[in-house]
């Protein structure tokens, strides 16, 4: 197993749309460089023995260390009591903690799974027909319910967004986003029939080919790593399973394009 390292500026989308930063830029300590029309790249010297690589760890302000937005957590969801927000003996976070039954609500994050569809050298995307994002392409792709697996939880996806039946061949991408608590597990499939149509949540949907796909009109940075990551799989002949996690430069305003680096492990 080779591991490559890469970090990736990147920019963030807006719940409407989104504009690329001018210097966007990436890093790439990799055997593989990866071209794209909206990134400029900077290579690094090239290595041609396997190494270790080594990636700087995500640090949160003081604000986003409290876990997420627990100052909205005015009630105790089991018994109703108002709450207070202090940082628990034993722990390191701001909680909500009920000033009642003294019972503290913890907030986790959630997984987002979704399919990456292949059909004759296409991928399959929808258009969305919901906020955030309305109106810009993605993969079909959502929340993960309880008692379903994620694999589970992709298909359903695909068959509520796109009205298709898909086969799961394997995974393809697993991308962690700390700052918002979200997990992506995209799965690399293929439809069973040629057939499929906008579900309730999309406006349409469309097989782009490779060259084609609209880059400029992607819902979320996640959906711009994964298909960026499958065009270079192509390119090199195959696709990988990568696992990275998009760190979104904290302290910003949510409605400027925001820098994003992502640490990106790729195992072949």
């Amino acid at each position: 197993m080779m591991v490559k390292g890469i970090q990736v500026q990147l920019c963030e989308f807006v719940t409407q749309r989104w504009t690329l930063k001018p210097r966007t830029s990436i890093s790439i300590s990799s055997l593989c460089p990866i071209s794209h029309p909206y990134l400029s790249l900077k290579l690094l010297p090239t290595h041609t023995t396997p190494r270790t690589t080594r990636f700087s760890p995500f640090r949160a302000s003081s604000s986003l260390q409290s876990s997420g937005n627990v100052l909205s957590i005015k009630f105790c969801q089991w018994c109703g009591g108002s709450t207070k927000h202090d940082i628990p003996e034993g722990e390191e976070k701001l909680r909500a903690i009920c000033t009642l039954c003294g019972r503290i609500a913890y907030q986790n994050p959630k997984m987002v799974v979704g399919c990456l569809i292949e059909h004759d050298s296409k991928v399959l995307l929808c258009k969305r027909n919901i906020q955030p994002s309305y109106g810009l392409w993605t993969l079909p792709a959502g929340y993960l319910e309880i008692g379903e697996s994620a694999m589970e939880g992709a298909v359903r996806e695909t068959r509520e967004e796109a009205n298709a039946d898909v086969e799961v061949i394997s995974p393809f991408a697993q991308l962690d986003i700390p700052l918002i608590g979200q997990t992506y597990m995209i799965f690399l499939a293929k439809l069973k029939k040629p057939h499929f149509s906008p579900g309730p949540e999309s406006s349409e949907c469309q097989l782009f080919s490779l060259d084609d796909i609209p880059f400029n009109s992607l819902s979320f940075s996640s959906m711009v790593v994964t298909l960026s990551l499958y065009i270079e799989d192509m390119k090199a002949g195959k696709p990988k399973f990568h696992y990275g996690t998009i760190n979104k430069r904290p302290g910003t305003s949510p409605s400027d394009s925001h820098a994003y680096t992502l640490d990106h492990h790729m195992h072949t």
